[in-house]
């Protein structure tokens, strides 16, 4: 290739952020939020961004991404010669490992939907874990034969207040909520820190997989790439970060290690009128039960590789509505792609616009595809803690 830069030099990371960004996935500055106007907004947001709640969270003493890692995607048409020609060159930078596919879950199926090439081509490769694999990406990116290259950032949770009793639950007066209300029944997957399914809550709000449920245990009965995912999946496996609890490796068990999954989860769906807990915004939906997320000394944190992994499975397993309670300021090719792939199968996606009370909206609510969710107070107004900024679709009791 004429012109190739030589790996001594960089280019300037805002500007190719700035490149992929203008790719149609961010939202035009259209709406500013102002407590006079929120209150108008559909109740159907409403009822879908009620459990978007916020607290102040504490930073970790490091850079928020995954050491020894970058993300890649292909450029389309990368036959198998040429993949070669592309190993050759992450080799030379130092790669430590030969090319993954990021989504291989797809190589083990029965039976593939029509998931979309784009996806397909994204890689992961390890690296030095004392390089920087913001730089790593960036040089990789230089390939003509890489698209994208992204370091695999860790997002944190947005996190949420402790347990309340119905009439404790004012947010719920301030939509005009109302038991026994019949509704459709639709799966809400929660990607987060994982479901507690058996709080007695939530027991009865979890969505199962029947092909799972009444099949051979040890057996993928679906074909669907994941073995007895009877109730969702753990999707986090974080062996290069100091992490506490299960957090290693992949599993078929998303049970809730921080508590924050499960508060989120009992807001949207726990069950009404069983004279214990707390009542939710839609307890006929049923909850997905998707875990992304893991303990660091610092606090909750998710990757991007595990969400992206974590947001296919919700869209191909029948989720209607995913919940991402979750989020960090920078912007990421790999989110940016499933969360298209979501919105062309109609999911709705709803994100938390994060709580450090700046405009700088938290990724993915910042993509146009997603319903960006901010706080209110019981009066109606924005509050402090919550960002706020054009992203912004509307404020919900927070």
């Amino acid at each position: 290739m004429s012109g190739r830069l030589q790996l001594n030099k960089l280019p300037d990371k805002r500007s190719l952020e700035s490149q992929w960004l203008s790719d149609e996935a961010v939202r035009p500055p259209t709406f500013q939020p102002t407590a006079p106007s929120f209150l108008s907004k559909c109740t159907l947001y409403f009822s879908f961004s009620l459990f978007l709640l916020f607290c102040a969270n504490a930073f970790a003493d490091f850079s928020r991404v995954v050491p020894g890692e970058v993300l890649l995607r292909l450029r389309a048409g990368a036959a198998k010669p040429a993949q070669g020609d592309i190993q050759d060159y992450l080799n030379r930078l130092g790669a430590l490992s030969a090319l993954e596919p990021l989504f291989e879950s797809y190589d083990q199926r029965n039976s593939k939907p029509a998931v979309t090439n784009r996806l397909l081509r994204w890689y992961k490769v390890s690296i030095d874990p004392q390089a920087d694999p913001e730089d790593w990406a960036l040089r990789a990116q230089l390939s003509e034969g890489i698209e994208w290259a992204q370091a695999n950032y860790l997002r944190r949770h947005a996190e949420v207040a402790g347990d309340s009793l119905r009439d404790q639950q004012w947010g719920l007066h301030a939509i005009n909520w109302r038991s026994g209300v019949e509704a459709e029944p639709v799966i809400v997957a929660v990607i987060d820190s994982g479901v507690d399914y058996t709080h007695p809550d939530l027991t009865g709000q979890i969505w199962h997989n029947l092909s799972e449920l009444e099949g051979v245990s040890g057996v993928d009965d679906d074909g669907n790439g994941y073995v007895d995912d009877v109730i969702g999946w753990d999707f986090t496996d974080a062996p290069g970060l100091p992490g506490m609890g299960d957090y290693l490796q992949r599993d078929a068990d998303p049970t809730d290690e921080s508590g924050h999954g499960t508060h989120v989860a009992g807001i949207i769906a726990a069950a009404v009128d069983n004279e214990i807990g707390i009542s939710g915004v839609a307890s006929n939906a049923r909850v997905m039960a998707l875990r992304a997320g893991f303990n660091l000394p610092g606090g909750g944190y998710l990757e991007d590789d595990d969400l992206a992994a974590a947001i296919l499975y919700a869209v191909d397993n029948g989720a209607r509505v995913i919940n991402m309670s979750w989020g960090d300021p920078r912007g990421a090719p790999v989110l940016r792609d499933v969360i298209r792939y979501a919105e062309r199968a109609d999911v709705v996606l709803v994100a938390a616009a994060g709580n450090e009370g700046e405009d700088a909206v938290f990724y993915p609510a910042r993509f146009s595809q997603t319903i960006a969710v901010g706080a209110s107070t019981l009066e109606g107004q924005v509050l402090a803690f919550s960002n706020y900024g054009p992203s912004i679709e509307l404020v919900a009791p927070g």
